[in-house]
């Protein structure tokens, strides 16, 4: 779903003003091959995310630039929304970044280790399983 959806921040007030379902009406108005499955507004700020029917469409509103409610939103305001995989140890419900991009520089610290003391084994080996650029449990670095 991450491939299909857009995130517009720092959007004129007359765009954010507007319902959810007005913006998602209006970019089909205004761009005709665009469209929208849903359109969200994020509480006490001027962001909106954009979900298109297709990940083309959303490749493209990158590429084009959106018109709204007679508004020029420049590309710089959008961006693609991004997926970070979490996962989540189902007995000590520790949670752990485990498909972000591999840290690159000197060694990085033993997974096993959080702020809350040592994470169960199962949730730093299934860390280890899905980047394996991370020192594994136990190793020395």
């Amino acid at each position: 779903m991450s491939q299909r959806t857009i995130i517009c921040f720092g959007l004129d007030e007359l765009v954010y003003r507007n319902p959810a379902e007005t913006i998602a009406e209006e970019v089909g108005l205004r761009h005709g091959w665009a469209k929208v499955d849903s359109v969200y507004k994020f509480p006490r700020s001027s962001t909106v995310k954009i979900i298109f029917k297709d990940a083309d469409m959303a490749k493209r509103t990158l590429l084009e630039v959106l018109n709204l409610f007679h508004i020029h939103i420049p590309g710089y305001q959008t961006r693609q929304e991004d997926f970070i995989l979490l996962l989540t140890c189902n007995k000590c419900n520790a949670a752990q970044v485990a498909l972000a991009p591999a840290p690159s520089g000197p060694a990085t610290p033993n997974l096993s280790k959080s702020l809350s003391g040592l994470l169960c084994v199962f949730n730093a080996q299934m860390a280890n399983m899905y980047n394996p650029a991370w020192p594994r449990m136990g190793s020395q670095t």
